[in-house]
């Protein structure tokens, strides 16, 4: 389907086209005129009758009955020449994406201090089963780095920019010795590529380390959820809650360099049933005068049996939003957030492609033939290398979904990355196909677990319900048209 008719709460309608990604404002003449037009019951004798009944604006009638006819020859009408393709990825293409790659990501250790009760590698998600409590090898960092930094195509890529580098865990700073080896090696044997580091840690270390981060100009997240109520899910394996030693530390840093804090640290946290949108940003402004990047929890790959413990810990953020508004008689802080604004422009960057001025701007537009893709290319964003020593796209894909081992005698094998996404792309062909969503689409399939066979897209969606998703969005832009 390529048009979707859709009429907001406002009772304004929409045509939303998804082969230009755009929404059109109909006005009602141009509704019932198209309605007609659909019954094939607008000939020359209707036209002037409905030109008639308006007899005190025949101009812009005239003029309105123009612009449906050409909304529905050239809009409506245009034939849907895309064409992407259920192939391999072009090798070339995977080899050029990876020496644009802007970040090497080590997960130093499986190891973590925490045992948070939401955490995606705890014991309601499949990520959970597969950790092994290992550490990285200083041996397979270096053979990535190697082939990394010294491939001459590569550095020219990045001859401007610094190469990001970033640890991952677990919790990292449970390996700090091989973080500070890291960097020993790379500004050593690599002295003339400029470098960024970051690191996300759960805090709980930091006052041994924050000296360390401070002089390597570490970009710093820390996860926190909030006050001592809302994190009280980040616990310690016995039980005990985390929050007073992470504030503590936190404060710590303030102390010693509030110019690295406001400059360098930043926050990650999730909301849950313990919380609110507003609780949350509220307790950063106050403690920190920062705010945070808030999520939710997420919902892939629950184990069964775990559901029930997943929906009582689980909030979604934009209705808490949306409550808390209600609820909190704060107007400087209202006024203040970006938040509804920011997930509306996510969310509408999904169907939009950018403004346009005229109608005859959206007929120019060439659809060319693509190869179909879900996600990134493989390695155009970053490279994970887990403690095993697996190559992943991402630090968020599933684990049993890698692209390459470093024990292999090429580390990247492009042809063999480039069958196994077609193979994997290919188990979700026909979902794809039947989904609304078919080409606005840009979830990455390898955060699913393909590897045992069927599994259900969880952004799949019919047509019925696309347009309610549609509509919602542009009624919520109607109410507040600052949100684009």
């Amino acid at each position: 389907m390529n048009n979707y008719y859709i009429i907001t709460k406002a009772k304004n309608n929409y045509l939303y086209n998804d082969l230009l990604k755009q929404f059109i404002y109909l006005d009602p003449v141009i509704v019932e005129i198209l309605k007609l037009k659909i019954n094939n019951k607008f000939c020359l004798e209707n036209r002037m009758e409905f030109q008639g009944s308006y007899k005190e604006n025949t101009d812009n009638i005239s003029h309105l009955i123009k612009k449906a006819e050409y909304i529905e020859k050239y809009i409506i009408s245009r034939v849907d020449k895309r064409e992407y393709i259920w192939d391999k990825l072009p090798v070339k293409l995977i080899k050029k994406e990876f020496l644009k790659t802007k970040e090497i990501i080590f997960e130093v250790t499986e190891r973590c201090n925490l045992a948070c009760k939401y955490c995606a590698y705890s014991e309601i998600y499949e990520n959970g089963i597969a950790r092994t409590q290992d550490d990285l090898k200083f041996t397979d960092a270096k053979i990535l780095l190697d082939k990394m930094l010294s491939d001459p195509e590569y550095i020219s890529e990045h001859q401007n920019d610094p190469v990001n580098i970033g640890f991952y865990g677990g919790e990292p700073l449970l390996k700090m010795d091989l973080i500070k080896e890291i960097i020993i090696y790379i500004e050593k044997k690599y002295p003339n590529i400029k470098y960024k580091y970051r690191i996300t840690t759960n805090g709980v270390l930091l006052d041994k380390y924050y000296h360390y981060l401070i002089e390597k100009d570490f970009t710093l997240m820390i996860s926190l959820d909030g006050d001592k109520d809302a994190n009280s899910y980040r616990v310690f394996k016995n039980g005990k809650e985390s929050y007073e030693i992470v504030h503590e530390n936190i404060k710590k840093i303030m102390s010693k360099n509030i110019e690295y804090f406001n400059k360098k640290v930043v926050f990650n946290s999730l909301i849950t049933n313990k919380s609110s949108y507003y609780k949350i940003t509220k307790y950063f402004q106050q403690n920190y005068n920062k705010n945070t990047s808030i999520s939710e929890l997420t919902s892939e790959s629950i184990l069964y049996g775990f559901e029930d413990v997943f929906k009582e810990m689980k909030k979604d953020a934009l209705p808490s939003f949306y409550e808390d508004r209600s609820i909190y008689n704060d107007e400087q802080f209202w006024e203040n957030t970006e938040f509804e604004k920011e997930v509306t422009q996510l969310r509408l960057r999904t169907y939009f492609i950018g403004q346009y001025y005229t109608l005859n701007d959206l007929i120019d537009e060439e659809i060319t033939l693509k190869t179909f893709i879900r996600g990134c290319i493989p390695f155009s964003v970053k490279i994970f290398l887990s403690v095993s020593g697996k190559l992943y796209p991402c630090e968020r894909t599933n684990r049993k979904a890698f692209y390459g081992q470093i024990t292999d005698n090429e580390i990247f094998q492009y042809p063999q990355i480039s069958q196994y996404y077609f193979e994997r792309l290919n188990m979700l062909k026909e979902q794809c196909k039947n989904c609304a969503r078919y080409y606005n689409c840009n979830y990455c399939i390898f955060k699913l677990n393909l590897e045992e066979g069927y599994v259900k897209c969880p952004r799949f969606i019919t047509e019925t319900n696309q347009e309610k998703v549609l509509s919602e969005l542009i009624y919520r832009i109607e109410q507040n048209n600052k949100l684009v």
